[in-house]
C-alpha cells in the first residue's frame, strides 16, 4: 500500500514500476501471438500514451519491438477520416487509404 508520506523518489519508482508492468503485459501478449505463428516485431502506437517518452521506451525495451509513432498527433481522428474516405470511395480499401493519408513519425528502438 501507499503511505501518505511517500517521498517523491518512492512515487517516481512506483510510477516507473507501473509502466514497466504494463509493458511486460504487452510483451506477454506479443509472445503469445508470436507462438501462434504471428511475426510481431513492430508496434504502431497512437493515443495519449504516445506523448509519454518513458511509456514508449519501456514498451520498446520490454517487447524488443520498434515502436512507431504516427506523424499526425491526432491519429485516432485521422483513422476516422480514413474510414470515411474509404466509405466515400476515395480509396478502394482501408490499407490503401492508410498508405495515402498517414505517415510514420518518430521510431523508438529498444535499448
Amino acid at each position: 500500500g501507499l503511505r501518505m508520506r511517500s517521498s517523491v523518489e518512492e512515487l517516481a519508482l512506483l510510477y516507473l514500476a507501473t509502466i514497466q508492468a504494463i509493458a511486460l503485459g504487452t510483451r506477454h501478449i506479443i509472445e503469445t501471438m508470436n507462438d501462434k505463428s504471428y511475426k510481431i516485431d513492430t508496434i504502431m502506437a497512437c493515443g495519449g500514451g504516445t506523448k509519454n517518452p518513458v511509456w514508449m521506451q519501456e514498451h520498446a525495451n520490454a517487447t524488443s519491438c520498434t515502436v512507431v509513432l504516427p506523424q499526425e498527433p491526432e491519429a485516432v481522428l485521422l483513422g476516422g477520416a480514413i474510414l470515411g474516405a474509404v466509405a466515400g470511395k476515395a480509396y478502394g480499401s482501408v490499407p490503401e487509404g492508410m498508405a495515402a493519408m498517414s505517415k510514420a513519425g518518430v521510431c523508438v528502438a529498444p535499448e
